[in-house]
């Protein structure tokens, strides 16, 4: 899965000269079956592809970057205004895409006083983009390990 934007710049993991971290040796056991990581990143990376929510998610780690790494500012308010406006309304269809696919129909951001339980819906859809994925991963490599054992089952 896609690491969350900024994660390498916080805790320890940011400083020079952070401790190294820990191994500690896998436990051996034969009743578990090793995982094939390189199956389950690539089946991942595929569902990802195609997934509206982490289009919408990547494309506002890409514009939250190109702010951070701006060095230069117009002086001029109405093209700031301009850039911010474009921004908005990029970020503000891709929300929208994404949660009519999830049968959401989204309010307006500039909405004056919205649906408390309508907003919690959006909330929850797009803060569960990201353990969907984690959910259908873990589904992908209980379904590929061995069948002697049971198994658990994901329904959504």
């Amino acid at each position: 899965m896609p690491q969350p934007r900024g994660v390498a710049d916080h805790g320890e993991r940011s400083l020079d000269n952070p401790l190294p971290w820990t191994r500690i040796a896998a436990v051996a056991d034969r009743r578990l079956t090793p995982f094939k990581l390189e199956v389950l990143r690539e089946r991942s990376a595929q569902r990802q592809a195609k997934d509206l929510g982490f289009a919408m998610l990547a494309a506002r780690d890409k514009i939250l970057d190109e702010i951070n790494e701006q060095t230069e500012v117009s002086l001029r308010e109405a093209e700031r205004r301009e850039e911010t406006k474009h921004r908005e309304d990029l970020l503000e269809a891709q929300r929208a895409s994404f949660l009519r696919t999830r049968g959401i129909e989204p309010i307006p951001q500039d909405e004056e006083s919205p649906n408390e339980e309508a907003l919690e819906k959006e909330r929850e859809a797009i803060s569960g983009i990201q353990l969907e994925e984690a959910a259908r991963i873990l589904a992908d490599a209980v379904l590929s390990s061995s069948t002697r054992y049971p198994r658990a089952a994901m329904r959504h």
